[in-house]
């Protein structure tokens, strides 16, 4: 009988010691700028494009099998801009940055844990049409997204993050015109199990 009562203790005592815990952290920052400008006295064009991705992957399970966590971040940004005109200045210029961060810790075998997802953005974007004739346009998307599957004996835990902006600027004609904006996100989420 004392022996029987023993061994559960020493379990309890391993299953609340952390020997099941997990920690993850992973996280993408992107940082991208498109430019084209035209000027004189001619017709003349310009076009480009630009495009960054991150993809992260990140997969634990502890050494006894009981815990199995998994983490995803993608995050992807696509800038495009084209100008013509004659007899002025006519152009794009874009600027991006985006980040994600994300996170999970299991502090032991009967829990689903913390999870952190973040994501940051500051974009901006100027379109310039000054001149006798002529027109420019600019867009940028970015789109990002960030997963956690966790599953122990406690039960599954799934946190799904995803964040999209979309920019689209033009000015065009004989009239003068600078468009210029900026956004900036911070989005911060917390799960506790």
């Amino acid at each position: 009988m004392h022996r029987e009562f023993a061994v559960s203790i020493a379990f309890v005592f391993l299953l609340s010691s952390g020997i099941f815990a997990i920690d993850q952290i992973q996280s993408f920052d992107i940082y991208t700028s498109n430019v084209g400008v035209l000027t004189g006295e001619g017709a003349s064009a310009v076009s480009s494009t630009n495009s960054a991705t991150a993809i992260n992957t990140q997969d634990a399970t502890n050494a006894s099998g009981h815990i199995k966590v998994v983490q995803i971040g993608i995050g992807a940004v696509v800038q495009g801009g084209s100008a013509v005109g004659m007899g002025g200045l006519f152009g794009y210029e874009q600027a991006a940055h985006f980040g994600g961060d994300q996170s999970q810790m299991l502090p032991g075998l009967f829990s689903l844990g913390l999870h952190q997802q973040n994501f940051s953005t500051d974009v901006g974007q100027t379109v310039l049409n000054i001149g006798t004739l002529g027109s420019a346009v600019a867009i940028q998307n970015l789109i990002g997204s960030q997963s956690q599957f966790t599953i122990t004996p406690c039960g599954v835990g799934v946190d799904v993050r995803c964040l999209a902006i979309s920019l689209l600027d033009g000015a065009g004609g004989h009239n003068n015109a600078v468009i210029s904006r900026g956004l900036s996100i911070n989005r911060q989420f917390q799960v506790v199990n």
